[in-house]
């Protein structure tokens, strides 16, 4: 890791903003702006199969919230008080364990060591990030910053380099932290200063991506670089929130930008090209980006009136629906957010079986 040297750098200053709406530019021309190929029969859209991840034992509903290149899994099960789980195709659900306490905990990330982060409840029902050795055994309960009594664990690369928020005194607010078991943890900041900030997600490179507080009530996407640079990635006009949550080993990161008046639109950006709006869903819905794999594609949901259901954005096809992409003896899960996509193109997330929120897996079957 370098040595940091703080530079704040405005994402407007890279390079100006270029705001695609939809599908309004040709393929060609959106390949140039975003640095993505288009592979030979990408327009053929796969069905999906879901897989149910199931729950742990006395537990109502599960949710999955992280995903490796293994197919591996982690999310909480839940009957009131939540308990952080790991999923695999040969062994199905455990519980990440054991605690000191017998709180809460959630696992939110999981690295292709299977080595997982989250946070659990300590003695005083304070949250507290944590970081699993491989194959989710033997959680370690990471530091707070000095003065600070909370933490929470976002997310994790394969270096087992975790990144989240913690309570620090110094801004009166969480702050997005950095740790690792060489460097101990860092305070992040801000590209504000000390006003409050949280990390989402980090790649293989070291790139760390979340959101900083204005100081007025509102937030912007960030970028944090090993060196020390702080990039505002920007936002939609008219937008007054933005968040980075996902983000893929060429530094591409996507999120999305809402308002206060319950809209919220998909974004993503390059180092090359800045700030592109991934628009609307296919019938004028509202989208948010969650994550990016390697090959582009790209992870949400959609959302209208009270419509909601996973999404998959790729070059080729602008914003796909997936709830009518389920193979048929899949169709009695109804799809709610997608959190993690692979490179394989498997998504983890949530769906609903007769009512019940379920922790689920898509694979793509052609």
């Amino acid at each position: 890791m370098e040595a940091a040297k703080l530079v704040r750098v405005r994402a407007s200053s890279l390079r100006p903003c270029c705001i695609v709406q939809g599908m309004s530019l040709s393929h060609r021309s959106l390949s140039s702006v975003v640095g993505i190929g288009l592979a030979a029969g990408a327009l053929a859209f796969p069905q999906y199969r879901v897989v149910d991840m199931g729950r742990l034992p006395g537990q109502s509903n599960s949710g999955a919230y992280g995903l490796n290149e293994l197919g591996w899994a982690v999310g909480r099960s839940n009957t009131g008080s939540g308990q952080a789980f790991l999923w695999r195709d040969d062994l199905g659900i455990r519980q990440i364990g054991p605690w000191r306490t017998q709180g809460q905990s959630e696992a939110t990330g999981i690295n292709n060591l299977g080595q997982v982060c989250g946070f659990n409840l300590d003695l005083n029902f304070n949250r507290r990030a944590f970081i699993t050795r491989p194959g989710g055994f033997g959680p370690f309960i990471l530091p707070t910053f000095p003065g600070g009594d909370a933490s929470l664990a976002r997310d994790l690369n394969d270096s087992g380099v975790v990144v989240g928020e913690a309570y620090s005194p110094a801004a009166g607010a969480e702050s997005a932290f950095r740790w690792s078991a060489t460097w101990g943890m860092e305070d992040l900041g801000s590209f504000y200063g000390q006003t409050g900030s949280s990390a989402l997600t980090i790649n293989n490179l070291g790139w760390i991506g979340g959101w900083s507080s204005t100081g007025v009530d509102f937030v912007e996407a960030t970028l944090w670089k090993p060196d020390g640079t702080i990039i505002d990635l920007g936002k939609h006009a008219g937008y007054q929130n933005s968040f980075a949550t996902g983000m893929n080993d060429s530094g591409t990161v996507v999120g999305y930008s809402n308002s206060i008046a319950f809209s919220s639109t998909a974004f993503m950006w390059t180092p090359g090209a800045g700030f592109v709006s991934l628009g609307y869903g296919p019938n004028g819905e509202l989208t948010e980006a969650y994550d990016i794999n390697n090959s582009g594609e790209v992870v949400g949901f959609i959302a209208k009136n009270q419509y909601i259901s996973i999404a998959v954005w790729t070059l080729a096809t602008g914003w796909v629906d997936l709830q009518g992409h389920l193979e048929p003896g899949s169709q009695s899960y109804d799809l709610g957010i997608g959190r993690r996509i692979n490179s394989r193109g498997e998504i983890v997330g949530g769906a609903k079986l007769n009512g019940i929120a379920r922790a689920i897996k898509l694979v793509p079957i052609q």
